[in-house]
């Protein structure tokens, strides 16, 4: 999830077009582990604004500068678990979505090739006081509200 051409916000369309990348995290040397999320990467420097919730552990994963942990799913792994999708992207898996694709052609894509593909439509990341995460949605216990 994550691709910046799917957004309903424009200004978040323009801002994480390519070339504009994130910098590529100093290793923490967390496992990939089901519930593990990440950005989502190719290369050094090829991060921009797509993530990746890990459904299974991925002892394969983490090993370089664009495969950093920057969370993990504390509760609520069921809810992700049922989400719509096509599976992998089409690099791992023929039959999932291009990311290319989305991020050329966007919505117009997605609804055309993947349906019933999930969509999250609004996420907000609070910052962690004290232990506990604070956004305008709400206080919860750390990390994603």
């Amino acid at each position: 999830f994550g691709v910046p051409s799917l957004s309903v916000d424009a200004d978040v369309r323009r801002k994480y077009r390519f070339p504009n990348t994130i910098p590529d995290d100093p290793p923490n040397h967390r496992s990939f582990e089901r519930g593990t999320i990440s950005y989502a990467g190719s290369g050094p420097k090829s991060r921009v604004a797509d993530l990746f919730i890990s459904y299974s552990d991925n002892p394969g994963l983490g090993k370089s500068p664009w495969e950093v942990p920057l969370g993990y799913v504390s509760e609520g792994m069921d809810v992700v678990e049922s989400f719509h999708s096509y599976g992998d992207i089409s690099a791992f898996n023929s039959k999932g979505p291009n990311q290319n694709k989305m991020r050329n052609r966007g919505e117009e894509y997605v609804e055309e090739e993947f349906p019933l593909m999930d969509r999250i439509i609004k996420c907000e990341v609070g910052q962690s006081v004290g232990g506990a995460s604070k956004s305008s949605l709400g206080q919860g216990k750390g990390g994603i509200s």
